[in-house]
Formats: C-alpha cells, sequence, structure tokens
C-alpha cells in the first residue's frame, strides 16, 4: 500500500475514534441528566447549599468552613458563582457537576490514548461513561467529579511532558496540581504518587525532579497552614461515615451492573444483578473488536 493509501486509513481510523467519543459522550450526559432532580439533596450537599444565599462570595465560604471544616474553596467558588447565573435549584446546581463529569469522557481517551493507543483509550472511555459509581458522583453537588476532572489533565500533561518535554504540558500538570489542592485536600495522594511515580521511572533526571519537587512543595506549603487553622473540634463533632463507600465499591470494576435507588438514601445497599453483568461482560469483547482493541498496541516508554 502507497503512503498515501496508509494515510487515508489512518485519517479514517482517527475519525472513527473521535465518532465513537463523541457517542459516547451523548449517552454519558443523558445517563447523568436522568432524574437530576429525582432525588433530594442529602446531607453533604445541604451543607453547601443552606448558604447559597449569603450576601458575598467570602461570607459564604466562612459559613461553609465552620459548617465543613475540610472544605477547600475552587470547587465551592464555582458553585456559589454558578448558582448566581441559574438560581438555587437542586437540578440547577447539580449540572455543574454533571459538566465536569461529561468532560472527564474526553480526558480519559486522551489519557489512554498517551499511553497505550486510541482504542484502549476509547475503551476507558466507555468505562468512565457508564460506570454506576461515577455517575452517582457525577450527580452529586459536591467536589468530586472536578476533582476526578483535574486528576485525569494532571496525569496527562505529566506523561505528555516526559514523552515531548513540551513546557505546554508541564504548565498544565502543575495548574492541574494547583487546582487540585484547593479542590479536594485527600487529592494530596494523588500528588505523592505522581511524586513515587518520577522516583521509579524518571529517576535519572535528577534536575528535572528536584524542580518538580520543588514546584509543588511551593504548593504544599499554603495547603498545609490551611489545614493548621482547621477547627479540628468542630471537626470531631460532625459524623461522617464510610461505610456505604464499601457496599459501592463492586461497581467501579462493573460500571453498568449497579443499581441504589434513587429514593432510598446512601444507606441503600448495593444489589449486583446477574443479568447486566453477563451482558456487559458479552458485549465488551465485541466492542473492542470494532474499536481495534485487539491489533497490536504501541509500546509505551518514555
Amino acid at each position: 500500500m502507497d503512503k498515501s493509501g496508509a494515510r487515508w486509513n489512518i485519517t479514517r481510523d482517527t475519525r472513527f475514534l473521535w465518532v465513537l467519543l463523541a457517542a459516547l459522550m451523548i449517552g454519558g450526559v443523558a445517563v447523568r441528566v436522568y432524574r437530576l432532580g429525582g432525588e433530594s439533596a442529602w446531607t453533604d450537599e445541604i451543607v453547601s447549599l443552606r448558604h447559597l444565599n449569603a450576601p458575598s462570595l467570602a461570607a459564604f465560604l466562612r459559613g461553609l468552613r465552620y459548617d465543613d471544616p475540610p472544605m477547600v474553596p475552587v470547587y465551592f467558588t464555582l458553585q456559589y458563582l454558578w448558582s448566581c447565573c441559574v438560581g438555587s435549584e437542586i437540578a440547577h446546581i447539580r449540572v455543574l457537576s454533571v459538566i465536569f463529569a461529561v468532560l472527564c469522557i474526553p480526558a480519559t481517551f486522551l489519557l489512554g490514548k498517551r499511553l497505550l493507543d486510541g482504542p484502549a483509550g476509547l475503551i476507558a472511555a466507555f468505562l468512565v461513561s457508564f460506570s454506576f459509581m461515577f455517575c452517582r458522583y457525577s450527580q452529586e453537588i459536591r467536589m468530586y467529579s472536578l476533582s476526578h476532572l483535574l486528576i485525569l489533565l494532571s496525569a496527562y500533561g505529566l506523561f505528555s511532558a516526559i514523552e515531548t518535554r513540551k513546557p505546554g504540558y508541564w504548565a498544565l500538570h502543575f495548574l492541574a496540581n494547583a487546582f487540585l489542592l484547593w479542590t479536594h485536600l485527600m487529592c494530596v495522594f494523588f500528588i505523592f504518587v505522581e511524586g513515587l511515580f518520577l522516583c521509579l521511572f524518571w529517576r535519572r533526571n535528577l534536575r528535572g525532579m528536584m524542580k518538580w519537587g520543588a514546584a509543588h512543595l511551593g504548593l504544599l506549603v499554603p495547603s498545609a497552614v490551611w489545614v493548621l487553622f482547621m477547627d479540628f473540634d468542630r471537626l470531631r463533632s460532625v459524623h461522617r461515615s464510610s461505610m456505604w463507600g464499601l457496599r459501592l465499591a463492586p461497581s467501579c470494576f462493573l460500571p453498568p451492573c449497579g443499581y441504589r435507588s434513587l429514593t432510598g438514601g446512601m444507606e441503600q445497599p448495593l444489589k449486583i444483578r446477574p443479568a447486566p453483568v453477563l451482558g456487559y461482560l458479552a458485549t465488551m469483547r465485541p466492542f473492542s473488536s470494532c474499536c481495534g482493541l485487539s491489533r497490536p498496541r504501541q509500546s509505551w516508554c518514555f
């Protein structure tokens, strides 16, 4: 086959992948907006909703920090500004989280394409589009979908910067991590994992590692000061329960198979239905073959 024919085939395959990705994004939007306002606000959502009538952003953040000491302001600042534009209806506020969640679909595709190839990225995007747990968190008036998006952008920027050595990717990686630390405090562990990855696979570039460490140390210091001024007495008085998260964990691996009643609250146990599980496993092979996942994948090396 001549070069023009090979180029045409590559272009055709690329367009096919983007068309499938667009279809996944449409499907992802559909499953996330379905009954978006059908469930009343739960405890963690009420914490911020009750302060949306604050006269200013500063007053909103002060009241929220008293009720929720571990909060960090990036998502809640966006939530307050969003409510000023669309109102304080629960369904309207949840659209903000849905937007971030839908953007995670192409971000997942780009990350998978960078690490492996286009079909692998498409499979990952499919899992994100219809994962039960991620769809549930996509409707929460919380920072989870934004945190997920920033994590994907940070990882994509890091791997792209190492591979291409372009400063724009380093800027993307650094900015994503800067916003990540001020979106959810627990995301500091993700940055620690990135540092561990660099120590294991990029240890020959000592200067680069030192620059990365110094830059992120500068990011961690303000976050540490924020934590030091946290009201720990108030924090201990707030009851937190994470057992429901253990019940939902299997749906991370069986995206379309989990089920929880929209009216039952977060304490409802997860039910795994065998028919969707078998259907999911049966459709993954044809889907992967259609996307070309069975073809030889590109090697991943830096």
